[in-house]
């Protein structure tokens, strides 16, 4: 299994300085295309927050982003060696983020970012949560820096349920790249460890017939969040990514997520690949 389509997700152009390196990156590493996406939604004259603008002089200004957006995805693509695939979306009488996840259906792996929100506050909903959760796809939040991934350990926060599993299956290609993969099970202070143990001695099994080696860890929550905990385990560590499932699901226009999900995205300091 490899990635043959790796797509670049940013809302801006700071943003695009921060996702497109780690999409090149991983194209690269997979002798995969690059594809990058920009998004101009159709205005209201009352937007979101309340304020008026004109149609035409807020529809240049996107296209400018969205140039933005593009020459710096050009950029990373042509430094990493790799086909680009560009695309400018235009939802008409839309939310732009059913758009843009209806669209990013079509790749092997998405790359983004978990900043807030487009511009202005042109959608109701914030994009990389509908990309986690509706598009079915592998999600790979970045963090404000560029971070090298390829080769780096890796560690798989790892419970035996449905988006844990689709995580670690849709991670393969970047696994069997780590230098090192730790199977990370953190337990409350009254879990016992026999079944976790077994359930990650299991996962170990399976990556080994994927020609991975990994080690097991199980480690006690203590006073800290899951999440946290996790995350200490993975700068211990050295990761430079982290695997894990995304939990939560949607209700009407808003994103209902998981405590664990919740917080990585908020607080994750390393990219994380997320499966729901």
């Amino acid at each position: 299994m490899t990635y043959k389509i790796v797509l670049s997700i940013a809302k801006t152009a700071d943003e695009a300085k921060f996702t497109a390196p780690v999409a090149a990156q991983i194209a690269k590493s997979q002798k995969a295309s690059l594809a990058g996406v920009a998004v101009i939604p159709e205005y209201r004259q009352v937007y979101w927050d309340g304020a008026q603008g004109n149609h035409e002089q807020i529809a240049q200004e996107y296209q400018a982003i969205a140039n933005e957006i593009e020459q710096i995805t050009i950029k990373e693509a042509e430094r990493a060696g790799v086909e680009l695939h560009w695309h400018t979306l235009h939802p008409h009488n839309t939310d732009p983020t059913k758009s843009l996840v209806s669209y990013a259906r079509h790749f092997d792996l998405i790359v983004t970012n978990s900043e807030s929100g487009y511009p202005r506050g042109i959608s109701p909903t914030q994009p990389h949560e509908a990309l986690m959760l509706e598009t079915g796809r592998p999600v790979i939040l970045t963090p404000k820096t560029s971070l090298e991934i390829i080769g780096k350990p890796i560690l798989i926060g790892w419970k035996s349920d449905r988006s844990a599993a689709a995580a670690v299956f849709n991670a393969l290609p970047l696994l069997k790249l780590s230098s090192q993969v730790t199977i990370a099970q953190i337990l409350s202070e009254d879990d016992t460890t026999s079944q976790n143990d077994h359930s990650g001695q299991l996962l170990k099994e399976t990556l080994q017939r994927h020609g991975i080696e990994a080690e097991c860890m199980a480690a006690k929550r203590g006073k800290l969040g899951t999440g946290q905990r996790l995350f200490e385990m993975a700068t211990d560590t050295g990761c430079g990514l982290v695997v894990m499932g995304a939990y939560g699901h949607s209700r009407l226009r808003e994103f209902i997520l998981g405590g664990v999900t919740k917080f990585a995205m908020a607080n994750g300091p390393l990219p994380i690949l997320f499966s729901h």
